[in-house]
């Protein structure tokens, strides 16, 4: 199982027969940190699966209202661009390479990302990596990746409470900066290096390899 809320359905499935959680891995030696200032009052938000579009966009507009300089950057497909508002704050970006997304992760405030489920997401590891707080949805698939040392996890998406957490990482730089070192650090457990060493014993452990 990739998330935490895997085990329960696959032990149901299985019986309990060598079901276990190894996490989902990350390329940190690609996705990597720089120590360059970031664009203050700049969000990030990565993907389409399972993404709260609808929060996503109120939150947007809300945080205009608060920080006039306030930025969204969205990387998106092409085809779900209409679910994000038309308005020069929101920032779309589809078919890049990986070389600049690698480049929005690192000169972003934080990754904003509303979720309706999830189990391992590629956009938190890569954030994770390249040294970038999180501000993400309370899920028990994020918690097996996620701690407070790195990141914000909002229950139910509640609009106050993330408008909050976003105006502190905005505004407090010494808070960003602590976030953005224990993002890089909490991304190390999830390298691919120390997944396969994980795989590798649980072959070892559970099969006759």
């Amino acid at each position: 199982a990739v998330g935490m809320n895997q085990l329960n359905l696959l032990n149901e499935v299985l019986g309990g027969k060598a079901v276990q959680y190894i996490p989902h891995g990350i390329d940190t030696n690609f996705f990597t940190p720089v120590h360059e200032e970031w664009e203050q009052f700049t969000c990030l938000f990565v993907g389409i699966h399972l993404r709260d579009f609808e929060v996503l966009s109120q939150l947007a507009f809300e945080l205009k209202k608060r920080f006039p300089k306030f930025k969204l950057r969205a990387v998106i497909r092409k085809d779900y661009m209409a679910l994000l508002p038309k308005i020069d704050y929101v920032e779309v970006y589809s078919g890049i390479s990986d070389e600049k997304l690698r480049e929005l992760y690192r000169s972003s405030s934080l990754l904003l990302l509303p979720l309706k489920d999830v189990t391992a997401c590629n956009a938190i590891l890569e954030a994770l990596a390249c040294g970038l707080p999180i501000v993400t949805t309370d899920i028990l698939g994020n918690r097996g990746y996620l701690d407070e040392s790195c990141s914000f996890m909002i229950k139910n998406n509640n609009m106050h409470d993330t408008i909050d957490v976003v105006t502190q990482l905005f505004n407090d730089e010494s808070l960003n900066k602590q976030m953005r070192k224990n993002a890089r650090i909490q991304a190390a457990k999830f390298s691919w290096e120390q997944v396969a060493k994980e795989m590798v014993l649980y072959y070892k452990t559970n099969f006759d390899y």
